[in-house]
């Protein structure tokens, strides 16, 4: 990820910040564990079009989803699905149970989304005040 974190620095710049933190080269760099076996990323022509940093949680039963995110101009077009089922699989083959990941609570049209797909959907209030939904899906 190291090599081409300029790229994922770039891809970052194309959203819109106001539902989520923009992260820098030390949130990507951050070592989590898994992270770098568990997390991926969609290609076109070399160019970022989608990823997922993911990690392991609950002592390896449990897989993290700490930044998903399709470019705006490969949105709608089935790009997530494409990365996340591959991804479920992977889990399932190593065993993961369930897959987690949080969401601002002011993004309704995610909140919607999320929710058809979730078995399970918690609050949680970050440090510094901000209302979050975290959602949880059974793998296996």
């Amino acid at each position: 990820m190291e090599e081409n974190i300029e790229k994922f620095l770039d891809f970052e710049d194309q959203f819109k910040q106001d539902t989520y933190e923009r992260w820098n080269k030390d949130n990507f760099l951050h070592d989590l564990p898994e992270k770098w076996s568990l997390s991926k990323v969609a290609l076109e022509s070399s160019e970022i079009v989608a990823y997922l940093i993911i990690s392991a949680k609950k002592s390896g039963k449990q897989a993290y989803i700490h930044k998903a995110f399709v470019s705006p101009s490969y949105q709608n077009k089935g790009i997530f699905s494409a990365i996340m089922r591959p991804t479920m699989r992977f889990l399932s083959v190593l065993r993961y149970q369930s897959m987690a990941w949080s969401c601002p609570a002011e993004n309704k049209d995610l909140i919607n989304s999320y929710t058809r797909n979730t078995t399970t959907r918690t609050n949680f209030v970050s440090p510094n005040g901000k209302m979050f939904y975290i959602f949880e899906r059974n793998i296996i």
